[in-house]
């Protein structure tokens, strides 16, 4: 059986906001998922947003959750445990 999993990319600080450095995290986690046999059913993205300041509110870490406990996704692909 296939899993459907997610990928999680994030960069706290981008300050040409060309998202390149979330787009190299997409690319290297998608080609993970793919290695594992894994569906990548949603890719979610937070660029130029901190995981360090509390204060700060992650939309798609949040619809990441959601899909989660929802079952839409079984699990999901970061490029490095720091990221999530």
């Amino acid at each position: 059986m296939t899993k459907t999993v997610g990928l999680y990319a994030r960069i706290s600080d981008d300050k040409d906001l060309s998202a390149a450095g979330v787009g190299r995290q997409t690319d290297d986690c998608q080609a993970l998922a793919q290695s594992r046999g894994q569906t990548v059913g949603q890719t979610y993205l937070d660029n130029d947003l901190s995981a360090y300041k509390r204060s700060v509110k992650r939309p798609a870490f949040e619809r990441m959750l959601s899909d989660l406990e929802s079952g839409s996704i079984s699990g999901v692909v970061v490029y490095d445990l720091d990221r999530l």
